[in-house]
């Protein structure tokens, strides 16, 4: 009984993110633009994961990729993982209450990794890493699950970028 609960749960995943979204992005409050050298992250999967990079202002992000080269997009290019199969809606930013936290030196060590490759391993060199490494300066972070990285947030919650 248990593991059906469970299986049920794990199938409605993608629609529970969906309705998350949606409401995130009409009852929640937003922010026009992140902080420079802001953490940014979109859902991935469905909500099985997420995304995460560093905002360096401008509509651009720098982030890992999956092949392990360190790219910069704007917000849709961003969302846009999984050859264009990723159903994220929005992008959310480092807040303090209202407003967007962000931290020059990350945004300078995303910058300068621009083009750079890396060994991209699911669980120990993924985008989480990579965006720790940006705001800690030190690549031997231990950083890899998502969670890890929202204990680096500065602020106090996340709020969508409404782009």
């Amino acid at each position: 009984m248990l593991l059906t609960l469970i299986t049920r749960l794990v199938m409605f995943q993608p629609l529970f993110s969906l309705v998350e979204s949606f409401a995130d992005n009409v009852m929640r409050d937003t922010v026009d633009e992140p902080a420079t050298g802001g953490i940014v992250w979109c859902e991935l999967a469905g909500g099985y994961a997420t995304h995460s990079g560093i905002y360096i202002g401008n509509n651009r992000i720098v982030h890992l990729s999956g092949d392990g080269e360190v790219l910069c997009s704007d917000r849709k290019g961003f969302m846009a993982r999984l050859d264009g199969l990723n159903p994220a809606m929005s992008v959310y930013t480092d807040c303090e209450g209202n407003l967007p936290v962000g931290n020059i030196a990350a945004a300078g060590r995303a910058s300068r990794a621009l083009g750079s490759r890396h060994h991209y391993h699911l669980l120990t060199g993924n985008c989480h890493r990579f965006t720790a490494t940006c705001l800690t300066g030190r690549p031997d972070n231990g950083v890899v699950l998502h969670r890890q990285l929202k204990q680096l947030q500065r602020g106090n919650t996340w709020r969508v970028w409404e782009g």
